[in-house]
């Protein structure tokens, strides 16, 4: 049931207002509160998002005042749930009347003309008079007329600005779309501008972290140059281009790329999972993952510079030997540590790798090289489950208990870092493992 000044987001389509994702009103049973009760052909495609606040509902009539247009909490739409079967009604208003009168297209009513018979004046029958016979003329060969041309077409080109919202903006490879309505006083009419301003940089998938753009570029709308054609009422777009377009490229990209993964790293998580890179974005919003494919040596290198973690030198020269094309790199959490997969001559290993810890990188030896590996897949996989169930086992077990029962196939080589040549110690211990 509604109450008074309850407020609510409606999602528009052509026709139907929808309350949430089960229930909606269809056009027939809207209208527009102008000078006088005005009935709806169908919605634009100005508007995707109303705010609503009730007003009044009585006798099935719900009266809501559109607070907003493409309001910046939708989201609120998701957890919405009405039961719309007590409405047969409902009535929109707003003070934006500029607005409004662009959300829909109004029914036009055609009154038919009223005649009015007028009295005739009786007139007297005429006496019957007999007609000579007449001599029909011989009927005359029609003339035939030359076609006219057709008209040239009247060609108009001109230069527009306008503004648009920065959520409207629709991302795409390689240009982002903006579509505005705009009155020509020359034709007197009202055009659709679809304008695609081109920039190399944008990706579709950013779509889906535009927020994260206008944050970091601190608009809210952009501005937008367009020549145009306007050619027998139609208008074509020549060229396009915006100055806060253009200020996206690889700096602010990288920036916000920077931003997703802290993100990430800032949320907690329990459990013993062991995911792959692209597993553990997921794990967070599935609209985010999808912006930034990173991969194995992309994220690794983006990680260092955030974290700065102890053992950074480690693990850049552990990624450097990492071959994500058989394996790909494993991240666990709580906290974050990572599996390599490292290519030996005479056999291959799994390597794990702290950021902070000083128990320094345990290693599990494959029984095959990585020729013999990748001829039985299956095999190669159950000896990947058996590692990481003994990962799994040292995290619930602890180091120290596992170490008094390792496996025969385990290797372990320390950190030193009380002497400035621990790392190259380290890093010829590998590669002595790997020869």
């Amino acid at each position: 049931m509604f109450e008074a000044n309850d407020l609510f987001i409606v999602k528009v389509a052509e026709d139907a207002l929808y309350f949430d994702a089960g229930h909606a009103l269809p056009v027939k049973q809207i209208a527009l509160k102008l000078a006088g009760l005005t009935e709806i052909e169908r919605f634009t495609s100005m508007f995707e998002w109303l705010k609503l606040k009730v007003r009044k509902f009585e006798s099935g009539t719900l009266l809501c005042e559109i607070v907003d247009f493409n309001p910046w909490e939708k989201r609120v739409f998701e957890s919405q749930n009405f039961d719309l079967s007590s409405v047969s009604k409902l009535l929109l208003y707003s003070a934006e009347t500029f607005k409004i009168l662009k959300l829909a297209r109004r029914k036009v009513v055609h009154k038919p003309p009223v005649s009015i018979k007028k009295p005739q004046p009786t007139v007297p029958p005429r006496p019957k008079i007999e007609k000579k016979k007449e001599i029909e003329p011989r009927p005359k060969k029609p003339v035939r007329k030359k076609p006219k041309a057709p008209p040239k077409p009247v060609i108009i080109r001109k230069t527009i600005y306008f503004k648009s919202p920065f959520f409207s903006v629709t991302f795409n490879n390689g240009f982002a779309e903006v579509r505005e309505y705009f009155f020509d006083r020359q034709t007197v009419q009202r055009f659709l501008i679809r304008a695609q301003i081109p920039n190399k940089f944008i990706r579709k998938e950013f779509e889906y972290i535009k927020d994260y753009f206008a944050k970091l570029l601190k608009v809210k709308e952009i501005t937008v140059k367009a020549e145009i054609k306007i050619v027998n009422n139609e208008v074509t777009v020549l060229k396009a281009s915006s100055p806060q377009i253009a200020r996206i490229g690889p700096n602010l990209i990288e920036e916000i790329k920077v931003d997703l993964i802290k993100k990430k790293l800032r949320q907690k998580s329990s459990g013993n999972s062991i995911l792959t890179l692209k597993q553990w974005l997921a794990s967070g919003d599935k609209h985010e993952k999808a912006a930034f494919d990173l991969d194995d040596t992309e994220f690794i290198d983006e990680f260092i510079r955030i974290k700065k973690p102890k053992h950074g030198e480690q693990i850049r020269y552990l990624i450097k030997l990492h071959n994500p094309k058989v394996f790909r790199l494993r991240i666990l959490t709580n906290p974050v540590s990572f599996v390599f997969f490292l290519e030996g001559r005479q056999r291959c290993f799994l390597a794990w790798e702290t950021l902070f810890g000083t128990d320094g990188t345990y290693l599990w030896a494959l029984p095959q090289n990585l020729q013999t590996l990748l001829q039985d897949k299956k095999t190669f996989k159950r000896e990947v489950i058996k590692i990481e169930n003994e990962i799994k086992r040292i995290k619930a077990e602890g180091r120290l208990q596992y170490l008094q029962n390792k496996p025969e196939n385990f290797i372990r080589i320390f950190h030193n870092y009380r002497d400035a040549e621990g790392f190259e110690t380290w890093k010829k211990e590998l590669d002595a493992l790997l020869k």
